[in-house]
């Protein structure tokens, strides 16, 4: 299996470098373990997160969860981490920690690809 960190969401781009379709709305930035940063469709990029087949489902839920991420991001970019973390959770529901750059979904298990990502865009 590939190693893989989800880095965002890409707007830039609306086709897949990893099986080459084309006039996708839905594209994301990842990591792969080797350093190259690639942008994929949200069903490769499932596929390439968890070593399964592409599946529409998950692969939606990864964009939208994305979503949330450059929602945080803003957060903690405009206010302080506290007020971020208090405003974040009241739209979303979901508790964040913002530490050392780096925005933590507390409720998501340590090894969760969903858990934790970096304040500023990596890409």
């Amino acid at each position: 299996m590939v190693m893989a960190k989800l880095l965002g969401i890409n707007a830039d781009e609306d086709f897949c470098e990893h099986c080459g379709k084309t006039h996708l709305k839905k594209v994301v930035w990842i990591e792969l373990d080797d350093g190259t940063i690639q942008h994929v469709g949200c069903d490769c990029a499932y596929s390439i997160l968890t070593g399964k087949a592409k599946n529409r489902k998950e692969g939606g839920r990864i964009y939208d969860w994305l979503m949330w991420v450059e929602y945080a991001r803003k957060l903690a970019q405009k206010f302080p981490p506290a007020e971020a973390e208090a405003k974040m959770s009241a739209r979303s529901g979901r508790a964040i920690k913002i530490a050392d750059g780096k925005i933590i979904f507390v409720n998501e298990p340590k090894d969760s690809l969903f858990r934790t990502f970096d304040i500023n865009k990596v890409v």
